[in-house]
């Protein structure tokens, strides 16, 4: 039996990166091998070294995820799981490790986590504050489609490092800078279209990730409205859209297929077809109601039996009710 690992079983041992190895290495944390004959193309460590760091890290690891560990699990931002922490005011246990730099970090605990979780699923929903798909960096878009060496379809997508790139048919990933470099990378749209003036309300939109509807939708919103005209921002498993009303220019993604994609997912307004636009627009009125604790407690438990928000409860249950009795009517 080895006593000792390949710097790639190191790696695997530990889900880090190579590059992590040799960090470790300087810290003392792990003990490299010496070969004096090269025996081995890469560095190798001594096996008790490692093994001992890896139980560390299972124990620590144990103790509970950090908000930036917890906020990539609920796909949602740091800001949203400390914006929780705050609101429930919450004490996240210190948690010492060899890991850190600092020799500690934070650790929400199960029940801390539960509360966080449980705190979210019920808070009102904010709208995005910027648009989240605009990489201002390279002047492209999350999701974005393009076309590769003339005729190969792909779109831009945040690989798990936050690195950039495009995920071909065979699995195969080719990043950003590769693709720029090596490939006739040409956009299939411009993202940028001139910005809607006026105070015109916005219309609210929610896409299921992943979906066919979601990229048509998608490639319909940056393509006419342009980046400068909505915001998104992913949260979970769902992407939510804040489009300036107003009137867009049609073009060949303006189908109408996305536009009914796009409206069966608006939660707010309305979006229709005019001939050679479309228009978003407002068409509800906000009603604020206020109600005993316990009835509010009761609608928030019957909302999550039927995986809604209570706003989406109580407007199903109303409009249904509204139906019925006209329906009653009409026969009378």
């Amino acid at each position: 039996m080895r006593d000792f690992y390949t710097i790639g079983e190191v790696a695997d041992l530990l889900g880090v990166r190579e590059s992590n190895i040799y960090n470790y290495e300087k810290r003392g944390l792990i003990v490299r091998r010496s070969d004096p004959h090269r025996l081995y193309r890469s560095a190798t460590y001594e096996k008790e070294s490692v093994d001992q760091l890896a139980e560390e890290k299972r124990r620590f690891e144990a103790t509970g995820p950090t908000m930036v560990e917890l906020s990539k699990k609920l796909g949602m931002y740091d800001q949203q799981i400390k914006a929780a922490i705050s609101a429930l005011a919450l004490e996240i246990p210190v948690v010492k490790s060899s890991f850190q730099r600092t020799g500690q970090r934070y650790a929400i605990t199960p029940e801390q986590e539960r509360q966080i979780v449980e705190y979210l699923r019920y808070e009102k929903p904010t709208r995005p504050k910027r648009n989240r798909l605009y990489i201002p960096l390279f002047d492209l878009a999350r999701y974005q489609a393009f076309t590769m060496s003339g005729d190969q379809h792909v779109r831009l997508f945040e690989l798990p490092d936050y690195s950039f790139g495009f995920r071909l048919p065979d699995e195969q990933v080719i990043p950003l800078a590769v693709a720029q470099q090596q490939y006739e990378l040409q956009p299939k749209y411009t993202i940028h279209q001139p910005k809607q003036k006026g105070q015109n309300g916005f219309t609210d939109v929610v896409l299921p990730i992943g979906k066919p509807a979601f990229y048509r939708a998608v490639d319909a919103l940056l393509s006419v409205c342009g980046v400068e005209n909505f915001n998104a921002e992913q949260q979970g498993e769902e992407l939510r859209l804040v489009v300036r009303n107003g009137l867009y220019a049609k073009n060949g993604f303006a189908t109408d297929q996305a536009l009914s994609d796009l409206q069966r997912h608006i939660q707010q307004g309305a979006v229709e077809d005019i001939g050679t636009h479309w228009r978003f627009l407002r068409n509800e009125k906000n009603v604020t109601i206020q109600l005993p604790e316990t009835l509010h407690t009761q609608l928030m438990q019957q909302a999550d039996r039927e995986g809604v928000s209570v706003n989406r409860y109580i407007q199903q249950h109303v409009i249904e009710q509204v139906t019925n009795n006209s329906s009653k009517n009409e026969e009378e």
